[in-house]
Formats: structure tokens, C-alpha cells, sequence
């Protein structure tokens, strides 16, 4: 370890890759169930749009590929394994667990191959290593099928720089056409003379280019923020109070960019140990998420295990049964009401 520094471990994408030539190279004939519509050597690669800072991210991957694997894997010619790991990068799929922390990436071929939109018609889960499909809107024969690909919290401007940086192209669903939930995403606070333009404008600058505010597909897992830093976690948390009091001079406490802050707060408070600061985030967040999330959102299912699980430990039992019920009947629908998660939380519930 102390011998690669930093770089001790091969990236997430470089082991995913790992295992893709490993596979092809035991030479199975047998397609897998994910492969039986497309190869993933089959599916897009976008790697002629790619910038010069993801080409430099992608020749570290591949450097740890030949310093990791060099005894094990047959490995293709550099141009093959760019196009790889371009296809990996596109098309992969983050796996997540009940909270939705990160456990790892993954790759779908026939997943993938579902368009994108910000009024997805369904949601893809996992059940082991298995990915799962369900509808979380009412659907007739030959409604297209429709995921997600990226966190829809975000306002349209801000979903579609993120569809453009990752996935190379912009969204024309009918959310992004009339853009009918930016007023409530970016919503300002009420005062007796109303707050100039400009001030908003400025704001929102501010927000957008604050390194804890940047969107993701899914919001991080709690820790990874400070897992990242070398700030102490006292630091990183009066930074986020800090752009809390500078945004909410502005900001609506329902407007996003304070909600994601006070996710990293909370997140925060729950590496510190600090429940009563987590639970009083927490209560702010969750209204607001149940209003701008699509039906049946992960983020709020996992928002109410979070807080119901705190309330637990505080011995606040009724309101922390209430919260993994709500969890529940969303997850019911979005897992399948026979998913692991499903049965753990019934029992988690019984045992209360």
C-alpha cells in the first residue's frame, strides 16, 4: 500500500473492466441473462466527445490495469481499451444499498440500452447482482420505458449540463420543455420588498460552483464528503452552516441548493455522532423531497430509513415507525414488496 501512495488500489472502473476481460477471456459461449439482447463490447462508446481531463482519468485506469493485472488478464490493444473503458463509463450503473451508500458499478448491457428521461416511467434496483426493473408510473402497452440516469432534484439548466457532461446529449422530455418544477426548485424566501434578479442570479452562481453543492446521479453516501477531505468534520460542517446562512439570505429553505447542503450537513452530524444535529437537518429535508421528487424516488424512501433509524436510536420509537413505514410503501413498489431489503425492514419494524 505504502508503495503506490495514493494509488494503492486500482479504481472501481479499472476492477469493473478487470472482470469484463477476465470473463471474455474463460471464452463463454453462454451468454449471460444481461448480455442476451447486446455484448458489451456492443454497446455505445462515446469516447470521441471525451475532454483531455477525462482522457487523462482514463489513462490512470488503464496504467492500473497493466500494474494490478499484469499476470492475470490477456489484455486488448490500448485503442480497444479505451473504447472500453469509454463503454464502462457511459453505460455503467451505480449500485447502491437500502440508504443508498454506494457498494459499486456494474454493468447491464440490455439495462442500458432504456433512454433516459426526467419523468422516468420506471426505476432500476438491484437484487444481488441481478438488476430489476419496475414501473413506478401506470403504463400501456407500447408506452416507451423510461429510467432516470442522473438525480432529478436539480433544475432543468443544471439536469442537462449533467446529461451533457456525462452522457453527451440534452433532454427534450416535457419536463425539460416546460421546466414546470424550476420555480419550486429554485424558490426564494419571502421578504417585504422583493430580492433583485441579479441577487438570485448571483446566488444561484454561487451555489453551482460550491464543491460540496455539485449534483450526482444519486447524492453520495454520507461519509464519502469527508472520507474525501482532509478537513476535520468540525470544519467541513461549519462550511456547509456557512453557506447555509450565505444562500438562505436568498433561498427558501425548500430550494435545492440548500437541501443539498443540508444533506451534507446531516451527513455530517452522522459521522460525528451527532443525532440531534442529523434529526434536525433531516425534518427540513424531508417535506421538500417528497414535493420534488418523482413518485416513488429512492432519495425519499432513503432519506425516511435514515431518519427513522436516528429516531430509533434516540428511543423516539413512534415517529421513527412511522418513517420506515413511509420507506417501506415506497420501496414496495420501486424493490418489489419480496426484496431482501423489504423483509429486513419488516423485521426491523417487528422488533420495535
Amino acid at each position: 500500500m505504502n508503495a503506490f501512495g495514493e494509488n494503492w488500489c486500482p479504481s472501481e472502473t479499472t476492477r469493473l473492466v478487470a472482470r469484463i476481460l477476465a470473463k471474455k477471456q474463460k471464452m463463454v459461449k453462454e451468454r449471460c441473462v444481461s448480455e442476451k439482447m447486446l455484448l458489451i463490447e456492443e454497446l455505445q462508446s462515446h469516447l470521441e466527445d471525451e475532454d483531455n481531463e477525462k482522457r487523462e482519468r482514463t489513462e490512470a485506469d488503464i496504467a492500473g490495469l497493466h500494474r494490478f493485472y499484469p499476470k492475470h488478464l490477456e489484455v486488448p490493444d490500448h485503442k480497444d481499451l479505451l473504447t472500453l473503458f469509454s463503454q464502462v463509463a457511459c453505460n455503467g450503473f451505480t449500485m447502491e444499498d437500502d440508504e443508498l451508500s454506494h457498494i459499486g458499478t456494474a454493468v447491464y448491457p440490455d439495462v442500458a440500452l432504456i433512454n433516459h428521461s426526467c419523468l422516468p416511467t420506471v426505476i432500476v434496483t438491484y437484487n444481488g447482482t441481478s438488476a430489476e426493473v419496475r414501473a413506478v408510473q401506470d403504463m400501456k402497452p407500447g408506452d416507451e420505458v423510461l429510467i432516470s440516469y442522473i438525480d432529478l432534484l436539480y433544475p432543468t439548466d443544471d439536469r442537462n449540463n449533467r446529461l451533457r457532461e456525462c452522457y453527451y446529449f440534452t433532454c427534450d422530455c416535457l419536463e425539460c420543455k416546460t421546466k414546470s418544477k424550476d420555480k419550486a426548485k429554485l424558490k426564494v424566501r419571502k421578504q417585504r420588498d422583493p430580492i433583485e434578479p441579479h441577487l438570485v442570479n448571483n446566488m444561484i452562481r454561487y451555489a453551482r460552483n460550491t464543491k460540496l453543492l455539485k449534483p450526482m446521479k444519486h447524492q453520495l453516501s454520507f461519509c464519502k464528503c469527508i472520507l474525501d477531505s482532509v478537513a476535520p468534520p468540525s470544519e467541513l460542517l461549519e462550511m456547509c452552516e456557512q453557506s447555509l446562512e450565505k444562500m438562505g439570505a436568498v433561498f427558501d429553505d425548500s430550494n435545492v441548493y440548500m437541501l443539498h447542503m443540508m444533506y451534507q450537513a446531516m451527513g455530517v452530524c452522522i459521522y460525528m455522532q451527532d443525532a440531534d444535529g442529523a434529526i434536525r437537518y433531516g425534518e427540513k429535508i424531508l417535506k421538500p423531497y417528497s414535493k420534488l421528487y418523482p413518485p416513488y424516488s429512492l432519495n425519499v424512501s432513503s432519506m425516511y430509513l435514515k431518519m427513522g433509524r436516528i429516531y430509533m436510536t434516540m428511543e423516539r420509537h413512534s415517529e421513527g415507525i412511522t418513517a420506515l413505514k413511509e420507506a417501506m410503501a415506497v420501496m414496495e413498489v420501486a424493490h418489489g414488496k419480496n426484496h431482501p431489503f423489504l423483509r429486513d425492514l419488516r423485521k426491523e419494524i417487528g422488533q420495535k
